[in-house]
């Protein structure tokens, strides 16, 4: 409880704060195979219609792990630019994935999940309760 309190402070207090890595090339929507193909390679991940994005559900077993998560990937968002919309009730944390600016879901989005993927495997998370 201690290094999540830490972590809290160094975040609010912006010691934590990386910069973002540069914008790089011009970000472009996934096509319809690419968006399976995606899908395929990360379980449990859904397509949404509308706004196009990509969706998952994580749990945990208590809420100062999926806290913990957030922290971790809130830190990792901070870092790559791309920033997750998502939702914590105890130790449930819903995450939804889009590139709004192109209007779909792009390769920064594909990046983010990896990324949340390997954050809720170290911590612990699961798709089901």
């Amino acid at each position: 409880m201690k290094i999540l309190m830490l972590a809290l402070v160094l975040i609010l207090s912006g010691w934590a704060q990386t910069p973002p890595v540069s914008a790089g090339p011009p970000v472009t929507r996934l096509t319809a195979a690419e968006r399976t193909e995606l899908l395929a390679q990360l379980p449990g991940w859904t397509l949404k219609a509308s706004p196009e994005a990509i969706q998952k559900t994580f749990y945990f077993q208590d809420f100062s792990r999926a806290f913990s998560f957030m922290t971790r990937v809130g830190l990792e968002a901070q870092r790559v630019d791309h920033h997750p919309d998502w939702s914590n009730s105890w130790n449930r944390v819903d995450i939804t994935l889009t590139t709004t600016d192109i209007g779909g879901v792009s390769s920064r989005d594909a990046e983010m999940a990896r990324i949340i993927e390997q954050a809720a495997t170290d911590q612990g998370g699961r798709p089901t309760p």
